[in-house]
């Protein structure tokens, strides 16, 4: 499962299986978007009761859909990328994504099955490329949730890289002024003291990725 509230108090963004809470899906008032990864085929869209209902995320490349029930300990499914072609992203911008200038929360199960801590590769962001937007992806030293108003950035890097075939459940949060949380495998990144602000744009949302079509991911979410 991944999730993400961008909405007082603290929505969020769930991605892959069930969430540790153990919420029925669609339960989802207070979140923007919740994709199960259970698919067989196409695109992932949003289920109704979440803030961001019916958006789909296009499906590029040639994901390996569903297949990973049973490795997350029955948690969830999830889907598979090759790192090459494979990624999930809005048609465009799309405006439940958008408030993202109070607090926010984006967690969900991941696996990293690359040459960990060489190529940064994305696994989900709304990010224009630059220096406006948000994202996590897998570092080059450890994982990173990274989020920037063009101006300045909250910047959350775990130390401990990413071990290849292994399952995590990744958790970032973002207080709306000043800092921003990022725990991984039960490891808590604070970075505070940062004045970010407003982070609103018009990019699309990706699962896969880092922003559209570049340091795409290789393992499941």
């Amino acid at each position: 499962d991944l999730s993400l509230k961008a909405k007082t108090p603290v929505p969020s963004f769930y991605v892959s299986g069930k969430l540790p809470a153990k919420q029925a899906q669609g339960a989802c008032s207070s979140t923007v978007a919740w994709l199960s990864m259970d698919e067989t085929s196409g695109n992932i869209t949003v289920p109704a009761g979440c803030l961001g209902a019916t958006t789909s995320l296009v499906a590029a490349g040639n994901p390996t859909y569903a297949n990973s029930t049973a490795e997350i300990s029955g948690l969830g499914t999830a889907i598979t990328f090759d790192g090459t072609g494979d990624e999930f992203a809005t048609a465009g911008d799309v405006a439940a994504f958008d408030p993202l200038t109070s607090a926010m929360v984006v967690d969900g199960f991941v696996r990293h099955d690359g040459t960990v801590g060489v190529t940064r590769q994305g696994v989900v962001g709304k990010f224009n490329g630059g220096n406006l937007g948000w994202f996590i992806d897998s570092g080059s030293g450890g994982p990173r949730f990274w989020i920037n108003n063009n101006s300045t950035a909250c910047d959350a890097t775990d130390a401990t890289p990413l071990v290849s075939g292994t399952w995590y459940y990744i958790r970032a949060t973002w207080n709306g002024t000043n800092s921003c949380t990022f725990t991984v495998g039960g490891r808590a990144t604070v970075t505070t003291a940062q004045a970010v602000g407003s982070i609103d744009n018009t990019s699309v949302v990706t699962v896969g990725s880092r922003s559209a079509g570049t340091l795409l991911f290789t393992g499941a979410i």
